[in-house]
Formats: structure tokens, C-alpha cells, sequence
């Protein structure tokens, strides 16, 4: 028997899918293993650094699992990296999602999801679609690894208005959703016509909202490019450049499966998430 802790850093609702997506693969390659997780779902952070923490604690400081998954993005492989050193422990973890292709630790190992390193690529891609003068860029500056520079001379006689989803560290998800919407306003206002949301679990966890603050009842619409195909299947967002979210998590189902069966975590390493592409 194997005993597996998940913890998340997003909402139950918005991404139990991907978590149930997870299990099944792992269930599928290891059809004669007994898997019991404990919590018997996962831990869900909501958005929240502080919970996000206290869960990641929670897990590393479990003697009895097997194996931690982190899931929701490179914020989940920190906190447990950081539980873990406060803890002194070493159970192996999986990540979903990493922004890198190297492993912070050698007992952790998992998928990089090409997040934020391509949001360059996807503005690109934008860019080659809408052929226009100035854009909005949609950015969570605290997110681990950001890169201020990364559109630095995007393209000659082209601006780019950058508007953060978090004026500080310490804003409340509420005051993070008024910040996006005052984005849009403000690049209607500017008349930009089109907005590159970069990649950050934030704004994976609200779609919703964020196509309700791009295309407001009476009001402009705004042509938006997102990391994740999700968004334009469930028609949240008018295009994509990567995957669908629930590929990265059948991968790391997979690097689970290897770690659970004898691999070492450090032999398994940081898998790429393949065949990125534009959507539609």
C-alpha cells in the first residue's frame, strides 16, 4: 500500500477535475497498488499564502506518507520545500506544475509546465493575431521566479501597458479581483483592444471572472490570450499557447508512478510538458 498527501494552492471547485485527473492516471499505471491518500481528497489552499503554508506543513509533517503531491503551481513546490526544511524531513514530492526545468530539491521531482517562461511566446503569438499598437499584459509580480525583464523590447513601435493583479503581498483575493477589473477599465479607457494574461494559478482559479472583466455587459469587449487551453474550451478566453491544464497532471501522474514503484525522484527529474501549442 502507498499513502499519498495532495495539497493545492487554488479552489476545491475550480480544480478537483485536475486532481481526479491525476488519480485516475496513477490508478491506471498502477493498477495492483492500494493508494490510500490521506486527507482522503486534498488540501485545498484557496488562493490564500497563509493556508498554503499551514497545508504544506500539515503534509510535511506527516510520517506517514509516501509520497506528497504539490499541486496548483511553483507557490505549492516552495511551501512544501520550505515546510520540509523546517521540519527536517524528506518524503519524496511530485510537483504538477513548476515554472522550471531544474528541481529545487533532489527529493522532488514532477513537470514543468511551461508557465511563465512562455508568456513571451504567447505574446508573440497575440501580437502575430491581432496586429496591433499597444496591449494590456495582466501579471502577478510576487509569483515565485517572476522575470520583470521578460518583455523588454517585446517589438519595435508596440507598447505594452502592464497592470498587476497585486498592488502587494499581503492583498486579499478580493482586493486581487478589483485589481483586475480596474485593469480592464483602464485599458478601455486607453482603447487597447486585446491583453496577454500571463501565466499564474490566480488567474487559472478565476476564469470566471476574469472573462467577466474583459467582455462586461455593455461594455467593450477585450480580446484575451491565456496560458492554459481551458480557458478558451470552457469559453473563458478568446486563445491559448500550451496545453490543456489536465495533461500536466496525467504527466505527473506518471513521475508519480516512477517514484512509487522505485525511481529515484532525482533520476525521474523535471519533466517538460510537450507539444505546447496555439489554441484554437
Amino acid at each position: 500500500m502507498a499513502t499519498i498527501g495532495i495539497m493545492h494552492s487554488g479552489h476545491r471547485d475550480r480544480q478537483i477535475a485536475v486532481i481526479n485527473a491525476f488519480k485516475a492516471e496513477l490508478r491506471r499505471l498502477l493498477p495492483g497498488l492500494n493508494i490510500n491518500y490521506d486527507p482522503a481528497e486534498a488540501l485545498w489552499s484557496k488562493d490564500d499564502p497563509r493556508l498554503l503554508d499551514d497545508n504544506a506543513n500539515t503534509l510535511a509533517t506527516n510520517a506517514s506518507l509516501d509520497l506528497i503531491v504539490a499541486a496548483g503551481g511553483s507557490a505549492s513546490v516552495y511551501a512544501v520545500q520550505g515546510a520540509q526544511n523546517r521540519a527536517r524531513t524528506h518524503t519524496n514530492v511530485v510537483f504538477t506544475t513548476f515554472s522550471l526545468m531544474v528541481s529545487p530539491a533532489n527529493n522532488m521531482c514532477g513537470v514543468c509546465a511551461h508557465t511563465s517562461d512562455a508568456d513571451l511566446a504567447r505574446m508573440q503569438r497575440l501580437h502575430a493575431q491581432v496586429g496591433a499598437r499597444s496591449y494590456g499584459v495582466l501579471y502577478n509580480e510576487f509569483r515565485s521566479d517572476y522575470d520583470p525583464n521578460k518583455f523588454n523590447n517585446f517589438a519595435a513601435g508596440v507598447t505594452l501597458n502592464l497592470q498587476a493583479m497585486k498592488n502587494n503581498s499581503t492583498d486579499t483575493e478580493a482586493q486581487a479581483l478589483r485589481n483586475i477589473t480596474d485593469a480592464f477599465t483602464r485599458w478601455r479607457g486607453m482603447e487597447i483592444t486585446a491583453a496577454l494574461i500571463c501565466a499564474d494559478p490566480f488567474f487559472n482559479d478565476h476564469r470566471k471572472e476574469i472573462k467577466d472583466a474583459a467582455k462586461p455587459a455593455g461594455g467593450r469587449p477585450i480580446i484575451t490570450m491565456h496560458q492554459w487551453h481551458d480557458f478558451v474550451i470552457e469559453g473563458y478566453g478568446d486563445m491559448a499557447y500550451g496545453t490543456p491544464i489536465s495533461e500536466a497532471y496525467v504527466l505527473a501522474a506518471g513521475a508519480a508512478a516512477s517514484v512509487l514503484t522505485g525511481t529515484a525522484p532525482v533520476q525521474v527529474g523535471v519533466k517538460s510538458l510537450p507539444n505546447l501549442r496555439p489554441y484554437p
